[in-house]
This record gives structure tokens, C-alpha cells and sequence, in this order.
């Protein structure tokens, strides 16, 4: 992991539903949570109205393409939805996020990060994002 207090955020919202918190609402607990911990958020990746089902979206792209050069020390996203709703997008994804040195915190979703039960937390949590989507089409 990074050792620098270097967070970047990555907000997605969807079309699909009127129920997910917008842009704008997912902006504004990043910095709200970033402020409480001292840290100021230092890139921010965003795709509006775009389905988390593709890895097709410019500020997700981006974000992957710059973490290594940024090597930020974290990753702010409100829900691991937001990230992709493609569990091969997501393991992709997250695979690269790491390998930059970075952990990924989620602002509404309080998934333990070390241990077995991390892995197998998360590949529920990432099963269950595919598994909504699939649904609403």
C-alpha cells in the first residue's frame, strides 16, 4: 500500500434506477468522509449515466489509466456498484487499483478488508451487483 494520504474518488450513477444517489450526493460524502479523516481528495473520476454492465466509460477508463502514475494511497467510491456491475469488469478493475498500491474504501458498504472473510465478502458483494443488473433488464 501507498503511504502518502493521497485519496482520488470515483462516482458512477445510472439511469436505470432513480433510487441511486446521484453524482453530486456520492461527491459530497466523499469529501464529507475525506474532511473527517483529514485527507483531501486529489483526482476525481466520474461517468453519468452510463450502466456499470461495460467497462465503456471514460472516467472509469481514465482512472484505471492514471492510478499507477497517481498512485494514490486510496480510492473513495460510494458503493462497489459504482465501480461496475460486471464481476470480470470489477475483478479486472480492482486488480489494477491494487496492484497501484491502492485500497479501495466504500463509503456505504462496510466490507472488511483483510482476512478470508474479505475475500469471500467481497465476491458475494461483486456477484450481487452483476446479479441486479441482470435483473433490471
Amino acid at each position: 500500500m501507498n503511504d502518502n494520504n493521497l485519496p482520488i474518488a470515483y462516482y458512477r450513477f445510472s439511469s436505470h434506477s432513480q433510487n441511486e444517489a446521484s453524482i453530486e450526493q456520492q461527491r459530497e460524502l466523499a469529501h464529507q468522509w475525506a474532511d473527517a479523516y483529514g485527507l483531501t481528495i486529489v483526482k476525481e473520476y466520474e461517468d453519468a449515466a452510463i450502466s456499470g454492465t461495460t467497462d465503456a466509460r471514460p472516467g472509469f477508463r481514465l482512472m484505471l489509466s492514471e492510478v499507477a502514475k497517481v498512485r494514490p494511497h486510496m480510492l473513495i467510491m460510494w458503493k462497489t456498484d459504482r465501480l461496475g456491475r460486471d464481476k470480470y469488469v470489477l475483478a479486472m478493475a480492482k486488480k489494477t487499483i491494487r496492484e497501484a498500491g491502492c485500497e479501495i474504501h466504500l463509503l456505504a458498504e462496510n466490507i472488511p478488508t483483510d482476512g478470508p472473510e474479505a475475500v469471500l465478502i467481497e465476491g458475494l458483494m461483486d456477484s450481487m451487483a452483476e446479479y441486479y443488473s441482470r435483473q433490471l433488464s
